[in-house]
């Protein structure tokens, strides 16, 4: 069942775009096939659904309430209209915990719930699930009709998302459950210390400085300073800051912008893994990729960046 689900998976993401759109396609990184598959069949599409679904090619019109007007439905879109969402018993669920019903906000950015990134010892986020997407063994064809429903805490995706969007965000997660693509614990591990996760040993900044002209330059600039992100960082000291979230832009891409994943097709996951962490090696040097400001960088010592640090 599995095989046969995601075999159609890879035929729907053919129809998926897998080029960047003009004025941030990076630069074709040397001894690559351009021809290659991507790492991940959708060129990153059901990345980017898992983390913003109503942000990306293919979206319904909705737009969940605001969270700073609690028990006021504000939004568009959805069963009521109003930017709220059902749960798997038509229940109302509404966006004031501030969730705005991401799948990255209830499974983190590591996919394994209150288990990761995301629990009481680390990032501490409310509406975290306690369930470890990783860990699910269910079927790709079970996983995509529990989110079509939702249950008595997960929204009725079947409400929010077109099917193929269901697809291809069942197949991100699939894939990364079965090790086909990078996880989480091959970048950073988790740390109950300053910033809660530490990158991992292995990365080379030298490479990675490489891959960033490649790959990076052309949009946030030679210094990842040609726009601020978050409105005060710039990419080296988000980088340095939020590698837990960094990582999987570099993977996936970014809802709502032009940004596409950027690892090179026909890589292996390992190789996948050294590529973004070298490329998040390389930003951990504040000199080569300043902050926007002096305030919005990380400090000396500071943990997250490891032996990386400069």
């Amino acid at each position: 069942m599995r095989s046969s689900f995601l075999h159609v998976a890879v035929a729907l993401a053919g129809l998926v775009a897998l080029v960047l759109a003009a004025g941030c396609s990076p630069a074709k990184t040397a001894g690559s096939d351009k021809s290659a598959p991507s790492l991940l069949a959708d060129g990153g599409y059901g990345g980017r659904v898992f983390d913003r679904f109503y942000k990306v090619r293919g979206a319904r019109d909705f737009s969940p309430d605001s969270k700073k007007t609690p028990g006021k439905a504000d939004g568009s879109g959805g069963p009521s209209k109003d930017g709220t969402a059902r749960d798997g018993k038509g229940i109302v669920l509404t966006n004031d915990a501030g969730h705005a019903f991401r799948l990255k906000s209830y499974f983190g950015w590591d996919l394994k719930g209150t288990e990761g990134i995301y629990g009481a010892d680390y990032k501490n986020k409310s509406y975290a699930r306690a369930h470890n997407l990783l860990k699910d063994t269910r079927s790709a064809a079970q996983l995509k009709a529990w989110l079509k429903k939702g249950d008595d805490a997960l929204p009725a995706y079947g409400d929010l998302m077109s099917d193929a969007q269901l697809d291809a965000a069942v197949g991100f997660i699939a894939a990364m459950r079965d090790g086909t693509i990078p996880r989480s614990d091959d970048i950073w591990s988790l740390s109950k210390g300053a910033g809660n996760y530490v990158l991992v040993e292995g990365g080379d900044a030298a490479t990675g400085v490489k891959h960033y002209a490649q790959r990076c330059a052309k949009c946030h600039g030679d210094k990842g300073d040609r726009f601020k992100l978050h409105r005060k960082y710039s990419l080296g000291s988000l980088m340095r800051a939020k590698a837990y979230e960094g990582w999987f832009k570099v993977l996936a891409g970014h809802p709502g912008s032009k940004m596409k994943g950027q690892v090179p097709g026909g890589l292996s996951r390992k190789d996948a893994s050294k590529f973004i962490l070298d490329i998040l090696a390389a930003l951990c040097d504040r000199t080569r990729f300043p902050p926007a400001s002096p305030d919005a960088d990380v400090p000396d010592g500071d943990p997250r960046c490891a032996a990386y640090l400069k």
